[in-house]
């Protein structure tokens, strides 16, 4: 596990000793005081790794993309089609299962449309997988229609806040509507490399290539082509991922990681540095998540690497992690998928890494004058949490704290001369 040390921490420990020796503490209260000035800002996360592989029934132990729908299974999609999980046992859809036939190999991406069916990007094309029969069409079927694009490459499928389904294709984007059964091509490129598409506050933010197109959502029909003025970055290799978080554009390439700020038109650059271990562990990225209250997952040719926004650092998870517990079984990770704070990870050779996060934290609690519901008094003798889950704190000069279960605040009770039942003095030395 590594610890971050909070760079407000800076209380000599012999100034501590002489603290404790002046009040004439207990040994117990010592200990109280070291954990809870040593308690951080910021959260020592670990995880504990299981692993899913072909010995636990995947077809494949290359995972290229990892999706989780609305009826509660996971998706893994494969080197040989495509595999549905339960938690228990896998169902196999591929070229060769005669009533779950899916005519691909190699599936690149899955979505759920509001309807709770299933729509497949392959390297063959698009297709519509109906839940209720299990049958695998040709979207081009379904729809009726005949666009080339449907039977091209499909490489990336979003779904929007209009329950549009948004198709990254060999010949441009497109948007499918369910309700209405039509797709519309809306943006053409100049390569077939589109590798990425993300979507936020009104604008298409597209991949192709070594840059990066915004585009206006509600103005698509105007790109017929692509267009010098529309390119918002070009950048030295090409476009791997692309993702939105905390008002930043990060930007996963060969070349290491970017993060963009669109108001600022700020770029920063994120390389691996050798011999620097809090760097990147490989520049080439191969995917961006978040966990739901945690930190940015980047997703590389050498392993996990989670970044500290307070820190601008990187904390690497692979498969040589020397003793550690938190080890990959394949350095290459080619997709992730963050359920809650649960992280599935996509290899190359190993199957799926499933990382579930060990429960281990720290809060640091200290007196912040302009907050009333802050601690009385940063000096602490003893701490106690009472059999309703209330946490009472004992302080040097600030009174008895008390913290109710569930809430955020604390209650201060102070010595007050004028009544008999409060407390006596205000340094509370046990609880």
């Amino acid at each position: 596990m590594q610890i971050i040390r909070s760079n407000c921490f800076s209380i000599q420990i012999d100034s501590l000793l002489l603290l404790l020796n002046n009040l004439k503490c207990m040994k117990t209260i010592f200990i109280s005081l070291i954990a809870v000035f040593f308690s951080l800002a910021v959260r020592a996360q670990s995880y504990k790794v299981s692993y899913l592989t072909a010995d636990e029934g995947l077809s494949r132990n290359f995972v290229n993309y990892i999706y989780k729908d609305s009826k509660g299974y996971m998706w893994f999609a494969t080197s040989k089609g495509l595999d549905r999980y339960d938690g228990y046992d896998f169902l196999h859809y591929n070229n060769t299962q005669l009533e779950r036939y899916l005519p691909a190999d190699v599936v690149n991406c899955i979505i759920e449309d509001p309807l709770g069916d299933y729509w497949l990007g392959t390297e063959n094309g698009l297709f519509y997988f109906s839940f209720t029969t299990g049958k695998i069409l040709p979207a081009a079927g379904k729809l009726g229609v005949n666009h080339a694009y449907l039977n091209s490459n499909i490489t990336v499928l979003q779904l929007d806040a209009d329950g549009g389904i948004w198709i990254g294709h060999s010949q441009g984007i497109s948007l499918l509507n369910v309700s209405k059964n039509e797709c519309t091509l809306h943006f053409v490129y100049e390569t077939n490399a589109l590798s990425s598409l993300l979507l936020f506050n009104g604008y298409v933010y597209v991949a192709e290539g070594n840059s990066v197109y915004r585009l206006v959502k509600d103005n698509l029909h105007r790109y017929s082509k692509v267009q010098a003025e529309q390119r918002l970055l070009n950048l030295p290799s090409d476009v791997n991922t692309l993702f939105y978080d905390n008002s930043f554009i990060w930007i996963g390439t060969g070349f290491g990681l970017y993060r963009y700020d669109p108001v600022t038109e700020e770029l920063r650059h994120y390389q691996n540095r050798p011999g620097v271990g809090n760097s990147l562990s490989s520049d080439v990225i191969t995917e961006i998540r978040r966990t739901k209250d945690g930190p940015l997952l980047i997703g590389t040719l050498i392993g996990l690497n989670i970044f500290d926004y307070q820190t601008n650092s990187f904390r690497r998870i692979t498969s040589d992690a020397g003793g550690n517990s938190e080890v990959l079984n394949n350095n290459f990770i080619s997709d992730l998928f963050v359920d809650e704070n649960m992280i599935w990870i996509g290899t190359e050779k190993g199957g799926v890494n499933v990382l579930k996060p060990d429960q281990k934290f720290f809060t640091h609690y200290v007196h912040i004058p302009s907050d009333k519901g802050s601690i009385s008094k940063n000096p602490v003798n003893a701490v106690f949490e009472d059999n309703e889950g209330d946490l009472l704190v004992g302080t040097v000069e600030g009174g008895l704290n008390i913290r109710k279960k569930g809430s955020r605040d604390f209650i201060h009770i102070l010595a007050e001369s004028q009544r008999s039942n409060s407390l006596s003095h205000n340094s509370v030395s046990a609880v």
